[in-house]
């Protein structure tokens, strides 16, 4: 799948980012003394009814999982790290996808450096497992209790700052590639978003929950999360329906995307990758070729420079049988892009193939057609004479390029008594047997 790139810069702006300033290190004996008192109080049967009781407990699960982190934020500089941190018990180098990390072990989390930058973090020794979950809890068995709308207010501010929390979590899992983790933290983030008195419409966190589930082969969780984001007004330019669409060929519905796409397509005729994925759909599928042509001629029309719609065009007519538009669409690949060895290649197989036709039929004619026989004859040389150029231009090009290499060992060979072809097939030949071929 293609630019599977999280969209983190605009999460960031969603969760907000802490100022870097000198933060002291988390007391973790203190805060481990506020949960058993909490616990005690949600067990008491009046303080279990009091709303400041459950306002408390939230507050203080989120304090939990900030301090669970040491209280430090992505972006924090390594300089400021260690001189808030002191000392890690180990270092070590890691790889993660593509992204190369200096890690930071300290004694309950550990801290994934990246251009002397924070990161990613990963806690290992909770103070309180599932602080987050608790805050949650917490919450919204308070705005059960809380009857007072300055009273509810306070409480929907506290969970938007918990939804950020969740964001911050989630883009952190998606980073160390544990998408499970990734997605659950989403989903907690989009189930505050839509609760009453908050309806916060969370496009991002939709869209990059399906780019999560994607990748943790959940493609139906995919396609039903890119999906809502779409329909809540995040569509990418029509961009999006294309994400969606891997998603529903990954799992294996290709006509359920190709429907996405067919629809996407009217309202965003601009939006190349549409009308690419539908070119590929019908050319995947073997239908009819014609189906694809309106979808290729919308997208040559919104990107007329690209030399490989142009190929693709050719093949379409190629396959129609359609000749002279397929040699036309095939000599403007060229024209946009003279190195375009498939375009020259294709080009010359298609005057071959028709040829061999040619002769087939010509070898099916009865005695008595002699004339007929001897006309078809010179349609057939100059067919297998028009292979030589686009071959040996493709060759210029890419000199070990087998097919263009075995087609002009066979038009020379047929031509060898020719002027200079008996020459040219043995070093074509030559050439076969130092690249190791032996064709027929």
């Amino acid at each position: 799948m293609k630019r599977l790139t999280i969209v983190l810069t605009l999460l960031v702006a969603l969760c907000g980012v802490a100022t870097a300033q000198l933060q002291s290190a988390p007391d973790v004996k203190g805060l481990e003394k506020k949960i058993r008192k909490s616990n005690e109080d949600i067990a008491n049967p009046k303080k279990m009814e009091k709303v400041s009781t459950w306002h408390k407990r939230a507050d203080l699960m989120m304090e939990v999982a900030n301090a669970e982190r040491m209280n430090c934020f992505p972006g924090m500089d390594a300089q400021l790290f260690r001189l808030q941190m002191g000392t890690p018990v180990e270092q070590r180098e890691q790889t993660i996808g593509e992204a190369n990390y200096a890690v930071q072990v300290m004694p309950r989390a550990e801290f994934y450096f990246a251009n002397s930058a924070l990161a990613l973090y990963k806690v290992t020794t909770p103070i309180e497992p599932n602080a987050l979950d608790k805050a949650l809890e917490a919450f919204e068995k308070a705005l059960t209790l809380e009857q007072k709308p300055r009273g509810k207010k306070d409480l929907y501010e506290g969970m938007n700052k918990l939804r950020s929390q969740y964001i911050q979590d989630a883009v952190n899992f998606y980073g160390l590639q544990e998408y499970k983790s990734a997605i659950q933290h989403f989903k907690k983030a989009i189930h505050i978003s839509e609760t009453p008195g908050i309806d916060i419409v969370d496009t991002l966190v939709y869209y990059n929950m399906g780019l999560a589930s994607f990748l943790d082969k959940q493609y139906d969780e995919a396609v039903a999360a890119f999906r809502k984001a779409a329909d809540l007004g995040y569509t990418m330019g029509g961009a999006i329906y294309c994400t969606c669409y891997e998603a529903a060929a990954a799992a294996g519905k290709k006509d359920e995307g190709k429907e996405i796409l067919t629809s996407a397509i009217e309202k965003y005729p601009e939006q190349k990758c549409l009308a690419l994925n539908l070119i590929n759909y019908y050319l995947e599928k073997g239908e009819q070729p014609t189906n694809v042509l309106p979808y290729l001629d919308k997208a040559i029309q919104n990107d007329p420079n690209n030399a490989t719609l142009y190929f693709v065009k050719g093949v379409v007519y190629n396959n129609l049988e359609d000749f002279d538009q397929a040699e036309a669409a095939y000599r403007k690949a060229v024209e946009l892009d003279p190195k375009y060895v498939d375009a020259y290649y294709n080009r010359a197989a298609m005057y071959y193939n028709q040829a061999v036709s040619l002769t087939n039929k010509a070898l099916e004619l009865p005695a008595s057609q002699q004339a007929e026989y001897e006309a078809m004859e010179k349609q057939i040389n100059v067919l297998f004479h028009k292979c030589i150029e686009p071959c040996e231009k493709a060759l210029e090009l890419d000199a070990n390029h087998a097919p263009s290499l075995d087609l002009l060992k066979s038009v020379y060979f047929r031509y060898r008594s020719e002027p200079g072809m008996s020459e040219k097939h043995e070093a074509i030949q030559k050439r076969i047997e130092a690249l190791g071929s032996k064709p027929a």
